[in-house]
């Protein structure tokens, strides 16, 4: 749970930034809301990602000084992969403003006015003033199950008499060639037909766009019932795990990370995965991003595909644990088929033993637990067998990867490794493990002394820990040790 209270954070810390911008504001119950004429400090721009099932879409989008919108979406389908070696291998494309419905007001070609206000709470509307006698509001938003991001645009006469709206056709197609052969991409408008409106009326037509392999049908899902899909599922994830602090920014925050984590799980060929996306990262597993952050938070927010991704991921891991504890990968990507070493041992061992164990006792299944402690067990001897002669951890990098020097050992493989014994200590005790609770237990006391006699130091002036033997700077991942429960 701590990662994602650290994303509400780090959000909550950009989102005061922006309050004080008079820029995003609490909207109600769910969203944010960005009022554009209340907005003094203009341009500005900003992204957003949102996934489903089978797609993920990152938009960005601004408003220059004159109030006028920029807008683009970067459109990801991860299981239409390119080449079998390549872990960046998705089908992705790029969409300006040129991919928009083209539409006549009483003949007359017309364009959205300027935007008047930007909301979010899990889709994203931006709605614009009246312009040709027509207001429009454009609500994009990912397909829960099928291959397509949709566009709705709704448009509402504000006009004191009857107009007629017509859309100019739309179907654009292009073919792709990949690791599954032929895909279909397609730019298509639904339910252009051309229509009359009274006064305050309105009709909303649907931009969609959506790939396919050549030989599937594409998807006959209608643009409301999508949309309906889509809040159906952040509904059910809104009314789960709730942070309540008296700073409501923080709480607004955390409920939209929660959603990010929890709608970012994608259907691959060996089941749900959950992956961290930001336009590189699909369909595959990381030891850190599922076994650590993802997979202990999931059990909180209860919703059903998050709580097997997870699941997911641990078992994979399982099934990469060989009898003489070699290594673990770093990740297994593109639908986990390709198992990925990155920068050598980076305390993945620790990552899989904290999470898992923290997943299991989280679900309170007996039987889940006893599928998972062989690979706990595992992950722990691993460790065991990397502690130097001061009785820390070792591994050659962490999650970053050698970004930032971190030594022989590094603070954040022991105090994961001191997590998980803490963990796989009480796990053992409800499995009726008695003597091994206890052998976990003891091994924790003893890497927690080791911790402090190896990690503690001085550092610029503070009594604190070292990140690693050597380190004369502070680092932010110094507050690892709290996080665990070493707070001495």
């Amino acid at each position: 749970m701590s990662v994602l209270a650290v994303l509400a954070l780090l959000t909550s810390a950009t989102l005061q930034q922006d309050i004080n911008l008079d820029r995003w504001k609490i909207d109600g119950t769910r969203g944010i809301v960005w009022n554009i004429k209340s907005d003094r400090n203009l341009p500005h721009s900003d992204h957003v990602e949102m996934s489903g099932r089978k797609v993920s879409v990152i938009v960005r989008y601004g408003i220059d000084a004159d109030g006028n919108l920029s807008w683009a979406r970067k459109v990801v389908w991860p299981m239409l992969r390119i080449k079998p070696d390549d872990v960046r291998g998705y089908l992705i494309r790029d969409y300006g403003t040129e991919v928009s419905p083209q539409y006549t007001v009483n003949g007359e070609a017309a364009n959205p006015g300027k935007v008047v206000r930007i909301h979010f709470d899990g889709v994203l509307s931006v709605e614009h003033a009246a312009g040709s006698k027509v207001a429009v509001t454009r609500t994009i938003f990912p397909s829960p199950t099928n291959e397509q991001i949709i566009e709705r645009w709704s448009f509402r006469n504000t006009s004191r008499s009857q107009i007629k709206l017509d859309f100019a056709p739309l179907l654009k197609q292009e073919v792709a060639h990949g690791m599954y052969g032929e895909y279909i991409i397609e730019t298509v408008l639904r339910d252009g037909q051309p229509v009359t409106l009274n006064a305050k009326q309105s009709v909303s037509v649907g931009l969609v766009i959506r790939a396919r392999k050549s030989n599937e049908n594409a998807p006959s899902t209608s643009v409301l019932s999508e949309e309906r899909d889509r809040n159906h599922f952040l509904s059910v994830v809104r009314k789960s795990l709730k942070l309540e602090t008296p700073n409501s920014e923080l709480n607004r925050a955390f409920d939209l990370a929660k959603v990010r984590a929890t709608e970012s799980v994608f259907e691959t060929k060996r089941g749900l995965f959950h992956s961290p996306g930001g336009g590189r990262y699909y369909g595959g597993i990381w030891a850190n991003d599922q076994a650590e952050y993802s997979g202990p938070f999931f059990p909180f927010v209860g919703e059903p595909g998050a709580n097997e991704a997870a699941l997911n991921a641990y078992r994979v891991y399982a099934s990469a644990m060989d009898t003489k504890f070699t290594y673990l990968p770093s990740s297994f990507e593109m639908e986990g088929d390709i198992p990925y070493h990155a920068g050598g041992d980076r305390g993945d061992a620790a990552m899989v033993a904290y999470g898992a164990s923290r997943f299991a006792l989280a679900r309170g299944s007996k039987k889940l637990a006893t599928e998972l402690w062989p690979a706990i067990e595992w992950c722990l001897t691993y460790c065991e067998n990397k502690k130097n002669e001061q009785g820390v951890i070792a591994s050659d990098t962490d999650e970053l990867e050698g970004r930032f020097p971190t030594g022989k050992a590094n603070l954040s493989t022991s105090t994961l490794c001191y997590g998980a014994l803490k963990s796989a200590s009480r796990l053992a005790l409800a499995l009726g493990k008695t003597e091994v609770s206890n052998v976990y237990e003891n091994r924790a006391i003893d890497l927690r002394v080791n911790i402090e006699k190896y990690f503690g130091a001085k550092v610029e002036g503070f009594d604190t820990y070292r990140y690693y033997a050597g380190n004369e700077v502070l680092r932010s991942w110094i507050c690892l040790p709290l996080v665990m429960g070493i707070d001495n």
